[in-house]
């Protein structure tokens, strides 16, 4: 594999808005061609809002890979803003105003709890730990043998090192069951 650009400060949506094929565009065309296109080529393709739970991941995400970006982007509901008072009503639409993602202060406090257990597990820590890693790395290359146009953006890359001899691709991923037997099948429904 050729790599034809590997780009470190791309943003998701060029990323994302790049006609090179990534995994979810697979996943899409094993369904059938036809996903794939409603999905990503049709002219009447409709824009699917993020879930709740969606919403939680992301944040999550940026805490732990990106903890500036999530500083920068996330900002917590202050605690008893009360949004039927003139005051309250006055801070709310200061907040949906910042361009932030406004977060309850449960919602907050759930986020930098699973960040914080996330980094402190010992892989984790040597991951971060090992100097050269970055967050959201896009990589583009052809197929050798199709000459289609291919991408992937893992959530952090750390390049070929003493501890990593061929480097590493970190995807994280959020759920509900952390058991043995829950993560495996949270794992294998991700494949």
């Amino acid at each position: 594999m050729t790599l034809i650009g590997t780009f470190t400060d791309m943003p998701n949506e060029d990323y994302h808005g790049n006609p090179a094929i990534g995994s979810s565009g697979l996943k899409l065309i094993e369904q059938s061609p036809l996903h794939y296109f409603a999905r990503y080529l049709s002219p009447d393709r409709v824009h699917k809002d993020p879930t709740p739970a969606m919403k939680i991941g992301t944040a999550w995400h940026a805490a732990i890979f990106e903890p500036a970006k999530f500083a920068a982007d996330y900002i917590e509901i202050p605690a008893g803003l009360d949004r039927r008072t003139k005051e309250g009503k006055a801070l709310w639409a200061e907040l949906e105003d910042s361009g932030k993602e406004v977060l309850t202060p449960d919602d907050m406090a759930r986020i930098k709890a699973m960040a914080t257990s996330a980094a402190d597990h010992p892989v984790s820590r040597v991951i971060f730990g090992t100097p050269g890693g970055a967050a959201e790395t896009s990589f583009f290359w052809a197929d050798p043998v199709t000459g289609v146009g291919c991408k992937i953006r893992p959530d952090y890359y750390l390049p070929p090192c003493a501890m990593f001899h061929h480097g590493l691709l970190v995807d994280g991923k959020t759920g509900e069951d952390m058991s043995p037997a829950g993560f495996a099948k949270y794992a294998w429904n991700w494949e």
